[in-house]
């Protein structure tokens, strides 16, 4: 799941329009405080409706510079997370604002002891080890903790809570998100918990994205900072730490599969014309209804079997761009690899990768994309005895995990395979759609050579 991190916005809310890009790609947002304006004083209400136009999905706490009152407008608009438990995708998240007292010119400084029972619904819904507990934890606070380079104003001087560094210290949430002390824009670990402050976006341009990886234990955190961020922190090395753009090549879209007409028998064009209305969204939706109420699997699964060169993979082209739907196109050979379980890896992350193109087709209202396993043949053939080594069970263990994700899938995967007498039976029965092509007969060859 990829949460958009950002704070201390200072009124600044046309810094938001640049943003556009990061908020379609992500899940959520992550604000933590200071939507007022620090020179004029004004409140922070353009800043809550440009940022509420923007997502569906946030999260926010008050800063210092926010009066104590705003938090209503936070709660009206269904945002609010401080002292409140939301849940997202099994991810907890809970927020503090406000500072503690530091300047004592501000509106919204707290007493630390005041600023600790924000967290007192934690004990309310602790059972067991807190450490385990609250593993799948992320907080927003506006405050730092002390002690680390996120409320380090400069070498000497940290303005943190001494207090809720013991908290994160005590339950080790998953990430701390933070800000208030501009010149804090960092990184660093308290333990296992990441603490991030992304900096101030209305004031130095900087935001954060923090990406989580889920199994069964929350556990994993990947934080990707923006150039600016990374132009603060790192300075004249900056460039060492950027990451170069990248185009997904596995991601095929649409608008840019050129269009051809393919000339098939008449049983498999019968067999492609049902595939294609049954493909399009209002009849994928009411499909995947019908098969839901029945107790079977949301996701539909096509398999494409025959003599090679016969089209099978050029039809899911020609389907995608038919229906408007992105492709996520799988290598096969990308997902083995030397190491052992490394391949597996390999394949729970592509189902990974799917889910995550999936939401975010969602959440831009585009078409269901389509996982396309291309020449599949040795992935869905039949399943090897064991006994014979380490390969035959790394083999069966990839099998085991295609054939538990296809039983998950709410989306749309084909397959295709020259060598359809080899498949596992287990995978057979997972198809809900199987299209043979034949040889093209003589009249298809003619109307091939005079296209």
């Amino acid at each position: 799941m990829k949460f958009l991190v950002m704070t201390d916005i200072h009124g600044n809310s046309s810094v938001l329009d640049k943003l556009d890009d990061e908020f379609k790609s992500c899940d959520a947002v992550l604000f933590g405080g200071d939507f007022a304006d620090v020179i004029s004083k004004l409140p922070g209400e353009p800043v809550l409706e440009k940022l509420c136009s923007k997502h569906d999905e946030i999260y926010a706490v008050l800063g210092n510079h926010d009066v104590p009152d705003f938090l209503e407008q936070l709660e009206d608009s269904g945002i609010n997370a401080e002292r409140t438990l939301n849940y997202t995708d099994g991810i907890a998240i809970l927020g503090s604002g406000g500072a503690t007292e530091f300047t004592h010119d501000t509106p919204n400084e707290r007493p630390e002891d005041d600023i600790i029972k924000d967290f007192d619904i934690l004990n309310s819904a602790s059972s067991g080890d807190e450490k385990d507990t609250w593993r799948n934890l992320i907080i927003i606070s506006h405050n730092p903790p002390k002690d680390t380079k996120c409320d380090a104003v400069n070498d000497t001087l940290h303005a943190g809570s001494q207090k809720f560094r013991e908290l994160i210290e005590q339950i080790q949430p998953l990430a701390v998100v933070t800000g208030h002390i501009h010149e804090g824009t960092s990184i660093d670990k308290i333990g296992r918990t990441t603490v991030i402050n992304s900096g101030s976006l209305g004031n130095q341009g900087t935001y954060a994205v923090l990406e989580i990886e889920k199994n069964d234990v929350v556990e994993k955190t990947t934080v990707t900072l923006s150039d600016r961020t990374i132009e603060l922190i790192y300075g004249k090395n900056a460039d060492l730490y950027k990451k170069k753009p990248v185009c997904n090549r596995n991601i095929l879209e649409p608008e840019k599969l050129k269009e051809k007409h393919l000339f098939y028998s008449e049983t498999v064009q019968k067999q492609i014309d049902m595939l294609e209305e049954s493909l399009s969204q209002k009849n994928l939706v009411a499909m995947q209804k019908r098969l839901e109420s029945k107790g079977l699997p949301k996701g539909v699964a096509v398999l494409l079997y025959g003599a090679p060169g016969t089209g099978k993979t050029e039809t899911v082209y020609q389907l995608a761009k038919k229906t408007n739907r992105k492709i996520l196109h799988v290598d096969i050979s990308e997902s083995k690899s030397m190491w052992f379980g490394e391949s597996e890896k390999i394949v729970k992350k592509i189902f990974t990768n799917y889910r995550k193109l999936c939401q975010t087709a969602e959440r831009r209202h585009e078409n269901t994309p389509i996982l396309l396993f291309n020449e599949a043949d040795a992935l869905i053939s039949k399943r090897k005895d064991v006994t014979s080594g380490n390969c035959a069970q790394t083999e069966n263990a990839i099998q085991n995990i295609l054939l538990e994700e296809m039983e998950k899938l709410d989306g749309i995967i084909f397959a295709t395979t020259n060598l359809c007498n080899n498949m596992d039976k287990a995978f057979e029965r997972r198809f809900l759609f199987k299209v043979e092509y034949e040889k093209p007969s003589l009249e298809a060859r003619k109307k091939i050579w005079g296209s």
